[in-house]
């Protein structure tokens, strides 16, 4: 048989999944291991380990060993992996095992992008992979393994594709990569401050979810002991004899056997050959297991930890490296609101609050330009919006007003509120807390265009206003409609009296009923409040739809409007109810309740279809995101509600105290 059929032959049985027959195969011809099978440059080793396949893993390498073809495990591919780099993307640690003890330097290999495997391991987040790869190098060799062509090292990968885990165990094992500058100036922590999801401020859960944030918990894997041992034994020697099996039967048997090997090399993965390093990690490693970290606090603690480790000296040799950008990490974090790096900057560096992007913008106005308002709030606190910052400037001359005035459709639509109306609102009330949150006797120039804050604001602001009346008055015409429908009904409702009227004594017959009460005071309502929704929707519609007016004018009748609607609604429908039941005979009365509830439900659906709108409106007008000072309607009334039901419970406990000292 030729080299060429040998090969197809090889290419057809690994792609059909008999892998007995590769095996069998390269056995007979070993030239076959190294011979490459695929268009991509794999060899049938290559293929075996993307596919999974641990028995013919095994059975490849026990051959490569046995009859030194160690030139076999270097094979590469177009992109230069050899089997190493894919045993440890594809987090195959008993694979890695095998081929390290055939040939230790296979570690140091690296492809074409300059990887080798222990960063392709941290970079696919196969954390048991990389803590036996960790163990199996010098402290030099370590640090040169880690680090890519491109000057990204295994933490950055870590961080990049958020295994934050593992980039935990990597800032304890390689504290000099902490201040690592990758060609593009950045460090570990400059990718993380451009993770905001991977954040509590990031992230804006409900109620229910942040109950489960809380209880979260992580483990961290800390091994206690420092495995000295150098001498691994080789589980090929020990390896079953050969069997016959094909595909199927290799992924059963290939996990079982994977697991124990993987067991087996878990308990070694922390091994190190520098005792001082191992006293120092032996010391870290009991202090880390002794706590549980919640998850809250887990990435903040890889922040500050990470913090810690950069010298301040260094600081300024990392603001020199920087190639290709001028923003520090605090910089980004608070482009992107994460809280939580911010604080540990300033807590550690209060300096830095002076640092100044490229566009010479400082942190004040990253985090009022881009609607940071829990991050903002916390600068006020911290005392750090002196004048000296706040009177700072960009490269155009624009102050923090100037920014907080500036608005963006596709950037600025942050708010948790749905609404052209109730985003103006929002956007007007952002820009008043900003300028009230100014210290006393700060003025704001012109910009360089010449330009006011004032200016740019309704400039920028010009779509969304136009936006917003537009939503108005198309949610005002279509209420106002229903408004008059029902106010016509409640008024030809009220002057009609179910029964008629006594001719006697010219009263209704039926007064003494409880149903033809209900149905004169609901019917007063209804129209009552039908027309001032009809008046609220009307005065809407005649509005001149100004700036000023959706801070607070439009937006309070709007929902003044929709509250009496809705209560006209309620109101007609229970008038109608208890009308019809004064004409029903006893006996039919309960029967007809279903007759009402189909009779409502056209009417009540346009009332649970606008109730969210309603809700939007509720937390917009009465609940203050901007201003801590001012006590929001919703809390104010639940602090009295609060301080009358304490009062009466005491005067209860009270006459109950008395009585009982009374009868004794």
């Amino acid at each position: 048989m030729s080299r060429g059929t040998e090969n197809q032959t090889l290419f057809k049985m690994a792609m059909k999944g008999k892998w007995r027959e590769v095996v069998d195969l390269c056995q007979e011809n070993l030239d076959l291991i190294s011979q490459k099978i695929t268009k991509t440059g794999a060899t049938a080793l290559h293929v075996a380990i993307t596919e999974n396949q641990f028995d013919a893993v095994r059975e490849l390498v026990k051959l490569i060993i046995k009859d030194d073809k160690k030139e076999a495990l270097r094979a590469k591919t177009e992109k230069g992996d050899t089997p190493i780099h894919l045993a440890a993307s594809m987090g195959s640690t008993p694979t890695c095992r095998w081929m390290v003890e055939a040939d230790p330097t296979l570690i140091g290999d690296r492809n074409i992008d300059g990887e080798t495997p222990l960063f392709l391991a941290a970079s696919h987040g196969k954390k048991r992979a990389f803590l036996y790869l960790h163990s199996r190098g010098s402290i030099d060799e370590r640090y040169s393994y880690s680090k890519r062509a491109d000057g990204d090292t295994t933490l950055h990968s870590a961080i990049e594709r958020e295994f934050m885990d593992l980039a935990f165990l990597i800032i304890l094992e390689y504290e000099k990569l902490v201040d690592s500058v990758n060609e593009k100036g950045y460090t570990a922590l400059h990718l993380l401050a451009k993770k905001p999801a991977a954040f509590p401020s990031g992230n804006k859960l409900g109620w229910f979810s942040k109950i489960i944030y809380e209880c979260l918990s992580v483990e961290l894997y800390v091994d206690d002991e420092i495995d000295n041992k150098d001498d691994l034994p080789l589980p090929l020697s020990n390896a079953p004899p050969d069997k016959s099996y094909d595909s199927s039967d290799t992924s059963v048997d290939s996990t079982v056997t994977q697991e124990e090997e993987t067991a087996d090399v878990e308990k070694q993965a922390t091994t190190s050959n520098n005792k001082d390093v191992q006293s120092k990690t032996s010391q870290e490693s009991k202090k880390l297991a002794e706590k549980r970290f919640m998850f809250r606090d887990f990435i903040g603690f890889c922040a500050t930890e990470t913090l810690g480790l950069i010298e301040p000296g260094k600081e300024e040799k990392i603001k020199l490296e920087r190639r290709e950008s001028n923003e520090s990490a605090i910089l980004i974090a608070a482009k992107n609101g994460i809280e939580e790096i911010v604080k540990s900057i300033l807590t550690e560096y209060p300096v830095a609050i002076n640092d100044r992007d490229a566009s010479k913008k400082n942190i004040v106005i990253l985090a009022s330009e881009n609607r940071h308002l829990n991050l903002f709030k916390f600068l006020i606190n911290q005392n750090f919006l002196r004048e000296g910052i706040v009177r700072q400037m960009d490269d155009k001359g624009n102050t923090v007003l100037h920014a907080t005035a500036s608005y963006d459709d596709e950037k600025h639509n942050l708010w948790p509120i749905p609404g052209a109306a109730a985003q103006m609102q929002w956007e007007i009330q952002w820009f008043e807390h900003v300028k009230s949150s100014m210290p006393e006797n700060v003025t704001f120039p012109p910009n360089h265009e010449g330009k006011s804050a004032e200016e740019i604001f309704s400039s920028k602001h010009a779509k969304l206003v136009k936006e917003g009346a537009g939503w108005l008055v198309k949610t005002s015409e279509s209420c106002s409609v229903v408004a008059a429908l029902i106010a016509g009904v409640a008024f030809a409702t009220s002057s009609s009296i179910p029964g008629g009227l006594d001719e006697a004594t010219g009263k209704p017959k039926l007064q003494k009923q409880v149903a033809f009460e209900v149905f004169s005071i609901s019917s007063l309502v209804a129209l009552c409040f039908s027309v001032t929704a009809l008046t609220m929707f009307l005065a809407i519609l005649t509005s001149r739809f100004q700036e000023r007016d959706f801070s607070r004018d439009l937006p309070f009748k709007l929902l003044a409007g929709l509250t009496s609607l809705f209560v006209s609604i309620a109101s007609i429908l229970v008038s109608f109810s208890s009308g019809h039941s004064l004409m029903t005979e006893d006996k039919f009365r309960y029967a007809v309740f279903p007759v009402y509830a189909v009779a409502c439900l056209p009417v009540s659906i346009f009332a649970v279809a606008q109730f969210p709108l309603y809700l939007d409106l509720l937390l917009t007008n009465f609940k203050s995101r901007f201003d801590d000072r001012r006590l929001n309607l919703i809390n104010h009334l639940t602090y009295q509600i609060s301080r009358v039901w304490k009062f009466i419970s005491a005067y209860l406990n009270q006459r109950r105290t008395n009585k009982f000292e009374n009868e004794n």
